[in-house]
């Protein structure tokens, strides 16, 4: 659930939920690099909404990614 992905992160401003497991979250971070790794690292459950330019620098940093398979 959200509660447990958001646990750590000492930026919170506020959640707001918005039916079974799922809330939206005001946060301040300190770098958008930092963001965005919060979000890839969280595989899909969290969503930028705020902001599509935002989103969309989000979806070219994920697509420069390289698994060195």
């Amino acid at each position: 659930p959200y509660t447990t992905l958001f646990r750590s992160w000492a930026g919170i401003m506020s959640i707001e939920p918005n039916g079974a497991d799922m809330a939206t979250v005001t946060v301040r971070y300190g770098s958008e690099h930092w963001l965005f790794c919060q979000v890839i690292a969280a595989g899909g459950a969290i969503r930028i909404l705020d902001d599509p330019a935002r989103a969309l620098r989000l979806c070219d940093m994920a697509k420069s990614l390289t698994c060195p398979l």
